[in-house]
């Protein structure tokens, strides 16, 4: 799995014209995309943030083959916020089509590797619902562990 880091310019197309982010991702947009979690309101958040003098989130685009005769395929993104405290909260989401085969578990175990070497030694946090079984595992898969309650109701936090 490769990890593209978002630009303006590729959330931007991801907002308003999935056809230009095919081509700037050089992959095959699911019919499903965006997936539910990110909306417009979320991009338009992301946009904003990257384009502050000093950003305090990353994302990025999840693409992978499933074989050579396959073309490239975005199949979810994940990325973090860095809060004022230093702490790191990721988040993640994967396409419906593409969901339960791995890919959530592969971007997240890619993401981490790029915090710890980034950002050494800090917390990292993830919110979940305690119903999205599936993202618990994901998380858990990667180490984090129930930390607690979170700041949202009916949230829980997960650490590493």
């Amino acid at each position: 799995m490769e990890l593209i880091p978002a630009t303006v310019e590729l959330l931007t197309c991801d907002r308003f014209d999935r056809q230009s982010l095919g081509i700037a991702l050089d992959a095959r947009i699911p019919a499903s995309w965006p997936p539910d979690e990110v909306t417009p309101e979320v991009l338009e958040e992301f946009i904003e943030r990257l384009s502050e003098a000093t950003p305090r989130v990353e994302t990025y685009y999840w693409v992978t083959r499933e074989g050579e005769a396959v073309p490239r395929t975005l199949v979810g993104n994940g990325g973090l916020l860095v809060h004022d405290d230093g702490t790191l909260e990721i988040g993640y989401s994967v396409a419906r089509e593409h969901q339960h085969r791995g890919y959530a578990t592969e971007g997240v175990r890619g993401l981490l590797a790029r915090i710890r070497h980034a950002y050494p030694g800090r917390r990292i946090i993830a919110h979940t619902y305690p119903h999205l079984t599936a993202s618990i595992r994901v998380l858990e898969k990667n180490g984090f562990q129930l930390s607690g309650d979170g700041a949202e109701e009916g949230t829980k936090v997960y650490e590493l």
